[in-house]
C-alpha cells in the first residue's frame, strides 16, 4: 500500500458498523471527492450520495431486469436465457435503480458457473465503469432513466429451493443460452451505451 498512500483518505478500526455512519461520511466529505465509484457496497445513504457530483455503482447484474444481490444468480433459477450482464448505473436511494449510463450483457460458455459468470461480469464492468469515469471527466456522459421496474431479489430469497433450482437448469440453460446467441433470440434484451439504448 505504501506506493498507493495518496489513495488512502482514513483508516478505519471495527468499531464503524456501516458505511453510512457519520464517521465515514465525515471522512468522504473532507476528501472532497469529485466522483464516488462503488461496487458490491450496502444501499448508501443520502448523505453520501450528496456528497459528490457523481455517485457511481458497477452492478453485476442486468438492470434494470435484474436488481439486488446475486443478480446474475437469479436467470438460472428462472431458466432465463440471455440475462446475465453487468451494468454502471448512477447510484440512488432505490436497489440497483439509478440511471443507467452502460449496461452489457456477457456471453457464456459450456460449464460456466454462478461464480465464472459473475467474473466475467466485473471484467466487463471494470472497463465499462473506466469509460463511464473518462466520459464523466470529457462531460460527455449521459444516463438514461430506467424505464421498467424489473425484479429485485434480496438474501431471504436465498434458499435452499433456489439452489436446487440452480442445479436443476444449469447445464439446459447455458446450452439454450450459446444456441440463442447464434439465432440473434437475445436482441430484445434493451442495454445501455453512454445513455442510450441498443438491443442487446
Amino acid at each position: 500500500m505504501a506506493d498507493h498512500a495518496d489513495l488512502v483518505i482514513a483508516h478505519v478500526d471495527g468499531q464503524v458498523r456501516s458505511i453510512n455512519a457519520e464517521r465515514m461520511v465525515d471522512i468522504i466529505r473532507n476528501a472532497r471527492p469529485d466522483i464516488i465509484a462503488v461496487m458490491g457496497t450496502c444501499m448508501l445513504g443520502r448523505k453520501i450520495l450528496d456528497s459528490a457530483p457523481h455517485v457511481l455503482n458497477m452492478h453485476t447484474g442486468l438492470s434494470p431486469y435484474y436488481r439486488g444481490g446475486r443478480t446474475n444468480f437469479w436467470p438460472f433459477v428462472e431458466n432465463a436465457p440471455g440475462y446475465f450482464g453487468v451494468t454502471v448505473h448512477r447510484m440512488s436511494p432505490g436497489i440497483d435503480s439509478g440511471d443507467i449510463i452502460h449496461s452489457q450483457r456477457v456471453l457464456v460458455e459450456p460449464g460456466d458457473t454462478y461464480a465464472a459468470i459473475n467474473c466475467k461480469s466485473i471484467v466487463a464492468g471494470t472497463g465499462l465503469m473506466i469509460d463511464a469515469l473518462k466520459s464523466i471527466e470529457a462531460g460527455t456522459c449521459k444516463a438514461l432513466p430506467q424505464w421498467t421496474e424489473g425484479k429485485t431479489f434480496y438474501d431471504r430469497d436465498w434458499t435452499f429451493k433456489a439452489a436446487k433450482a440452480y442445479f436443476e437448469n444449469r447445464e439446459g440453460l447455458l446450452h439454450r443460452q450459446i444456441a440463442g446467441e447464434e439465432t440473434g433470440a437475445f436482441s430484445g434484451i434493451n442495454i445501455v451505451r453512454n445513455g442510450r439504448m441498443v438491443d442487446g
